[in-house]
């Protein structure tokens, strides 16, 4: 194997250990209630893009090549870390796209107080300006977008175990 095919091989096997180990990591950290994951997430991603490169250096001794590796892993993961598992911790847009998902539509009329009302209805304008509902008359129904962004983070989220709040999310709507 010439030394470019055996760079691209060991820089994709380190990122999948990478990832992977990211989501161990962010799986962990959730179950230990280490605090607020959106703080936390960039120390994740460093820890697990440093892990990951470690693969990278044993291939190829290169420091200068080493170090772009290793920040390219660090960003990828931190990327990844904050449009999944963060994301899916923290954001009342995915609860609602996914509730859209799981019962085939979603009512904008979430929370009766009026307090919560322009920021839930934000969250709905938003999602038809994303392309992630299509809304009529007060019902709202999820695109193909948010049905494979929901195959794709759900499993994600249940397997770093950021569900927690989406279950209770998915509790209230279901008794309203």
């Amino acid at each position: 194997m010439n030394k470019t095919i055996k760079q691209f091989v060991t820089y994709f096997a380190g990122i999948i250990v990478s990832l992977f180990l990211m989501l161990v990591i962010t799986h962990f950290f959730v179950l230990k209630d280490c605090g607020v994951l959106f703080f936390n997430a960039f120390f994740i991603a460093a820890v697990s893009g440093f892990l990951g490169s470690l693969i990278y250096l044993f291939v190829d001794r290169d420091k200068f090549v080493y170090f772009v590796v290793l920040v390219s892993y660090v960003l990828f993961n931190a990327l990844f870390v904050y449009l999944g598992p963060v994301s899916m911790d923290r954001s009342l847009s995915s609860f609602i796209y996914f509730y859209s998902v799981e019962k085939g539509q979603t009512t904008q009329n979430v929370f009766s107080e009026e307090y919560f009302r322009p920021y839930i209805l934000r969250r709905f304008e938003d999602g038809v300006k994303i392309g992630y509902l299509r809304c009529d008359g007060g019902v709202c129904y999820p695109t193909a977008k948010t049905k494979y962004t929901y195959k794709f983070l759900y499993p994600l989220g249940k397997f770093t175990g950021v569900m927690k709040n989406y279950d209770e999310f998915k509790l209230y709507m279901d008794k309203r």
